[in-house]
């Protein structure tokens, strides 16, 4: 019972040491979401087929055109309307046709004009003939405005291309769903285990688990964790304290999906049961589903550091129906299947 009250006043701590961290980080999490992976990765396949249509005839005439007017959805970060507008002038310069995209900074940035003893801040063009002295000005062929907003789990990006007289004579729209990706950010697991031995006359334990971490871009998440396991029948807990690595497949793979994440969990840690200590190796499989909730699976594999002389000791021992091994023997592999949340 002893070991069972560490593992309660560990996760007390190493929950209470979380949640300060979320507390510093709550500021931050919407800019830090909106800037990540989940929304630059739909723009980088956006592009994918922007460049597509760069290169096609509909782009084929010659034609330097300025980026006037760039709108966005107000719950996206600055960070991500930076990104959006380099990668967009990057890939007309770069396409092998035409048209090429100069940023015009008179109309996207914020500018003072003194109009007598009048001061004016101005944001954009204002006015068709504002527009058509900018074409003359620069002496460029036309203007294209791009609009970003996000329609329910999907990005869309609208490109609308104008002559030098101000009629519209290409309009494009690009669509890409917003995948579950997170890139970084402290993270706190806690999950309900259900696990089935090797052993027969065990019979089945019940049990939960509690891991704090740090996810790593394009790797996956890396802390530590604590689980315990009881049953009635058996007198004794088993807890197990360790280190955990998570190594993210669809990073892997480049593959991402919509509804979640798929990663390769690896628990390694010490088995205590029964006064003894053992090596514990957990290798699994963690569906999460979307940014909350997961699902796991993971067998676990222990190995006892007992001498030979307390295994010939503990040979002689009767062995009792209410305890999983004696102190001498190796735990038999457990299949641990769980469901649980992810805070962060």
């Amino acid at each position: 019972m002893r070991i069972s009250r560490a593992l309660v006043i560990a996760s007390i701590f190493l929950g209470s040491t979380t949640f300060s961290l979320f507390a510093r980080q709550e500021l931050t999490k919407e800019a830090a979401f909106l800037a990540s992976r989940s929304f630059t990765h739909s723009i980088d396949l956006i592009l994918e087929q922007m460049k597509a249509d760069f290169s096609s005839k509909e782009f084929e005439q010659p034609r330097i055109s300025l980026l006037t007017s760039y709108v966005q959805s107000s719950n996206l970060s600055d960070e991500f309307r930076t990104y959006v507008i380099d990668r967009v002038i990057n890939a007309s310069l770069v396409s092998s046709n035409g048209y090429k995209l100069v940023k015009c900074l008179e109309c996207l940035t914020v500018r003072m004009e003194l109009d007598n003893e009048d001061i004016h801040l101005k944001k954009g063009v204002n006015g068709h003939e504002e527009m058509q002295g900018l074409v003359k000005k620069y002496g460029v062929s036309g203007w294209t405005e791009i609009n970003v907003i996000q329609v329910g789990s999907d990005l869309q990006l609208s490109l609308i291309l104008f002559d030098e007289k101000g009629q519209s004579i290409i309009a494009k729209e690009y669509r890409k769903p917003v995948y579950a990706i997170r890139d970084g950010g402290a993270v706190m697991s806690l999950s309900f285990n259900f696990v089935t031995t090797e052993k027969k006359s065990v019979g089945s334990l019940m049990g939960g688990r509690l891991g704090v971490g740090q996810r790593i871009p394009r790797f996956g998440e890396v802390g530590l964790f604590g689980s315990g396991f009881m049953s009635p029948t058996i007198v004794d807990p088993l807890t197990i304290f360790g280190l955990y690595f998570d190594l993210d497949l669809n990073d892997i793979f480049q593959g991402y999906w919509r509804i979640g994440s798929l990663l390769l969990t690896n628990d390694v840690g010490i088995g205590l049961y029964n006064g003894a200590a053992q090596f514990s190796y957990a290798p699994g499989l963690k569906f999460k589903l979307g940014s909350l909730f997961h699902i796991q699976a993971g067998y676990t594999l222990f190995q006892n550091f007992s001498s030979q002389a307390e295994k010939d000791k503990g040979a002689k021992q009767v062995e009792k129906s209410d305890q999983i091994v004696k102190p001498s023997q190796t735990l038999p592999g457990m299949v641990v299947l769980g469901l649980g949340i992810d805070i962060g």
